[in-house]
């Protein structure tokens, strides 16, 4: 199974000194793959890259994002079942980003039992499978593995977020200037509805 594999490469990785290993998956030519199918990669890095540098910092500093999730009362809730929730958070950089959450305190894939890595397989599926029916066609994504850097601490919160370069039927997300030298991003569609068409599909 690939979460399995994953959590063998993570732990191979960390116990070779890297500081933080990211797996992800390029699907559509529209985010510049050269393979026509979706396919994955895994980089173990030396340094813990900053992006994942900040969030261990908040996380360690007390950010809870399993309380902040629970404050949202479902209204950015995609699919969820008894170990993991879907959602499009309130903070969203893309149309339609998804984010799959634990819905328990959990560093890493490795920290799943059994139940969870079958529920998180499943929701794997599900997502693409959204994705695809909201336009009729194929999107085009990146998703990424958000797990904790190998110093962090147990309050790091392990994600899976795929970043959708579809903004409607026929029309791709280009990040405009102020994002591209702000690193603010525009909101083409807005979370709640991005969830709520998510839902429906």
């Amino acid at each position: 199974m690939l979460i399995e594999a994953l959590i063998d490469r993570y732990k191979a990785h960390f116990e070779g000194g890297a500081a933080y290993v990211l797996p992800f998956e390029n699907r559509g030519r529209d985010v510049g793959v050269t393979l026509p199918h979706p396919h994955g990669q895994i980089y173990a890095f030396a340094i813990v890259p900053e992006p994942q540098a900040t969030a261990a910092r908040a996380f360690a500093s007390g950010y809870d994002l399993i309380a902040d999730h629970a404050s949202w009362n479902g209204v950015f809730d995609i699919a969820s079942d008894d170990h993991c929730t879907a959602f499009s958070p309130p903070f969203a950089r893309f149309p339609f980003e998804t984010w799959i959450m634990p819905n328990r305190p959990c560093r890493g894939p490795w920290d799943l039992d059994g139940a969870g890595i079958e529920a998180l397989a499943r929701m794997l599926g599900d997502i693409p499978r959204r994705l695809d029916g909201l336009f009729g066609v194929p999107m085009p994504y990146m998703m990424s593995f958000q797990a904790a850097p190998r110093e962090a601490g147990d309050e790091f919160q392990f994600t899976v977020q795929f970043f959708p370069v579809m903004r409607d039927a026929g029309r791709l997300k280009y990040l405009a200037s102020v994002e591209q030298f702000t690193g603010i991003f525009t909101v083409d569609v807005v979370p709640e509805q991005a969830a709520e068409r998510l839902r429906a599909v």
